[in-house]
């Protein structure tokens, strides 16, 4: 099997500038794990991904428990 065989052909993409909350529910309905980060050119400059959004919740609430 390759990447080719698995991988998502419609790639949906955000910016900077999207709001979390935006890309958490985007990954839901698209039943995606990730999308490009790109600018106003369509360069890439990252990614986020559903472990990312993961961390960031679990960061919060460590920190929203410690106060």
């Amino acid at each position: 099997m390759l990447v080719k065989d698995i991988m998502t052909r419609t790639v949906i993409t955000v910016s900077k500038s999207t709001p979390v909350e935006e890309i958490a529910k985007l990954l839901l309905a698209r039943h995606v794990s990730g999308v490009p980060v790109v600018d106003d050119t369509g360069r890439v400059l990252g990614l986020v991904s559903e472990g990312d959004l993961m961390r960031r919740v679990a960061d919060l609430s460590l920190i929203h428990i410690s106060e």
